[in-house]
């Protein structure tokens, strides 16, 4: 069974050079899922921004499962194997005076039943 999650809903704004998370949200019941992510072109000077995808065996350590690079104006797409329990987006701004919107969704991929 395939079920669609919104991470960071469409159009989300980021300002400021700092580094934003989405909520957590718990993915034991699923095994995977395929990630679509799209940001739009970025304002302010020397913009560089990361989008890593996270996951967590107990909301306090946080590793990067996975990050992307996208280009603006296009969308990217990754599969993702879970290993944890919670999963959060981590977007990291930097330059002067940065901003930029973007969303990322899923197709979440349940774990095989077992019985």
């Amino acid at each position: 069974e395939v079920r669609k999650i919104v991470l960071l809903p469409r159009f989300t704004a980021f300002s400021g050079a700092q580094t934003f998370h989405s909520a957590p949200i718990n993915v034991r019941a699923f095994a995977s899922a395929n990630l679509g992510l799209w940001v739009g072109n970025s304002i302010g000077s020397g913009v560089s921004f990361a989008m890593d995808v996270q996951e967590s065996p107990d909301l306090e350590i946080w590793n990067s499962l996975t990050s992307f690079s996208p280009s603006p104006e296009t969308e990217s797409t990754q599969n993702v194997q879970f290993t944890m329990e919670w999963l959060r987006m981590a977007v990291t701004l930097s330059g002067t005076d940065p901003g930029f919107t973007g969303w990322c969704v899923g197709d979440f991929v349940t774990r095989a039943r077992r019985g």
